[in-house]
């Protein structure tokens, strides 16, 4: 298995595990088998699921036996003796195979990596697919990141269809600038206590390609680097608005939005307004005010902040809890969220544990934010020794269903999603990856929630989807982080 591993190279940057739900396929477990009928006519039928059992034709014929479902289900029914009845035929469970895609956060596929579904490996193919045959309903699954040394390993999946993404991408191999010229809104230069903020990205993979915060009405995204096709479409927005002495909005001038198409190795467009199809002009922005509350949590610092594909709005540090933002009523083929967190503080030093919740913007004027409270870890000890691979890991459950264990070792950063308190350090030894002796780990827990979530690992998939759609939510509630050493 490990000359496997390293044959096909173990590339890829894993990061997540997303999860298209209208593509699953669900398969029910093999019913039943009917009783056998009584007198006078032997066994009566089993389920759809196993074939039925033949009812008898004379007091004396027995039926013959419901036989299991055909994809994995159990016996059927026992034929009925005459006059008696047959036994119930036993469920079965059903297995199906899982068929995704791994793919890098910018969208590009990544083939030859090897994928451990339900205890058997598989490689990714050139579109970065793969198909693993007969998974039960639930299973595991382990993607290696070599070139990160990143290991995630997700109990008690049920989709059969998953998407697995990559926190990272290939290393850049495309680079371009992007000159043009703003004019509208209040005018340029910036009249004082007004500013102007600029995106430039190419959803749905990559955000953030640029950002600039100029004087006006020259602008530049300079330095713009990406994997992939040479021509990039990028979703240009543009938002002027006036600011009050803490960086609040007071009013909004104008907003921008256009599609400009930029080439590998040039320079499109220039600042002085030449090029027609690289300028913008700001139209009026309706406003409206967001108000909310923000849930209580002890001890800790609280902010707040609210952007979109332009830039950053606005960052408060709210010193009670709620607020209330002057905010567009909408941005032209641009997303809107808030996000809300919670710094903790130790009695000499800021804490490394924290909490925060993302929030899409809606339609509604009215939007509390609730945020989570964080796991407590509790064995082993903060700088434990002797630290095994059968030591269990037991923590206090944060307020959101969902846990994953992150430990970070010299050489690994290994994520345990979907697993409760008493959880282990992993084995990964068929991977090549052997248990650190007389080595100091450092241990965390994150507790997660998504709109709808349900608690199993699905939810978690989740949370990587950017931006928050309106109306919905993400939080991440982790624990502090603590170290121990283990055993020579």
């Amino acid at each position: 298995m490990r000359n496997l591993l390293g044959a096909v190279g173990l590339c890829g940057l894993l990061a997540a595990v997303s999860c298209n739900s209208s593509d699953d396929v669900t398969s029910d477990p093999g019913a039943s088998g009917g009783q056998g009928g009584g007198s006078p006519n032997g066994g009566a039928g089993g389920s759809s699921a196993g074939m039925p059992a033949t009812g008898g034709t004379t007091p004396s014929q027995a039926g013959t036996a419901g036989t299991g479902a055909t994809a994995g289900g159990n016996a059927g029914g026992s034929a009925g003796v005459a006059g008696e009845l047959g036994t119930a035929g036993e469920g079965g469970s059903v297995s199906s195979d899982v068929s995704g895609t791994l793919l890098y956060g910018d969208g590009i596929p990544v083939s030859a990596t090897a994928i451990e579904i339900g205890g058997t490996i598989v490689v990714t193919d050139s579109a970065g697919g793969f198909t693993v045959p007969d998974v039960a309903p639930q299973y595991d699954a382990y993607v290696i990141n070599a070139p990160t040394q990143e290991v995630f390993i997700y109990s008690g999946l049920s989709t059969r269809s998953p998407t697995f993404m990559l926190y990272g991408s290939l290393p850049n191999n495309r680079t371009a600038n992007l000159n043009g010229q703003i004019k509208g809104g209040a005018g340029f230069p910036n009249p004082t206590g007004h500013k102007l903020i600029m995106g430039a990205d190419a959803a749905p993979y990559m955000y953030d390609l640029g950002s600039a915060a100029p004087a006006g009405p020259g602008f530049q995204f300079a330095d713009m680097a990406w994997q992939g096709p040479a021509t990039l479409q990028l979703n240009v927005s543009a938002l002027q608005f006036s600011v009050n002495t803490s960086g609040l909005p007071l009013g909004y001038d104008g907003q921008a939005n256009a599609q400009m198409t930029v080439m590998d190795g040039q320079t499109v467009g220039k600042t002085d307004g030449s090029t027609a199809a690289t300028n913008l002009t700001l139209t009026p922005v309706t406003t409206r005010t967001l108000t909310g509350a923000i849930s209580p949590v002890s001890d800790c610092k609280l902010t707040t902040e609210v952007y979109t594909n332009a830039g950053t709005i606005l960052s408060d540090a709210p010193s009670t809890q709620s607020y209330s933002y002057l905010l567009p009523t909408a941005l032209a083929r641009d997303y809107l969220t808030i996000f809300g967190s919670c710094k903790f503080k130790l009695e000499d030093a800021e804490s490394t544990k924290q909490a925060f919740t993302t929030a899409g913007i809606g339609s509604g004027n009215t939007l509390d934010l609730t945020l989570p409270t964080p796991p407590e870890l509790s064995l082993p000890v903060q700088d434990a020794t002797g630290v095994t691979s059968s030591t269990p890991f037991r923590w206090a459950a944060g307020s959101d269903p969902l846990t994953y264990t992150q430990f970070q070792t010299p050489s690994w950063t290994i994520y345990r999603i979907g697993l409760s308190s008493g959880t282990t350090f992993p084995d990964l030894s068929r991977f090549g990856i052997a248990f650190p002796k007389a080595t100091t780990v450092t241990w965390q827990v994150t507790s997660v929630g998504v709109s709808g979530g349900t608690g199993t690992p699905e939810d978690f998939f989740a949370t990587f989807e950017f931006p928050v759609p309106a109306d919905s939510f993400m939080s991440f509630g982790s624990s502090e982080t603590w170290s121990f050493t283990t055993s020579p």
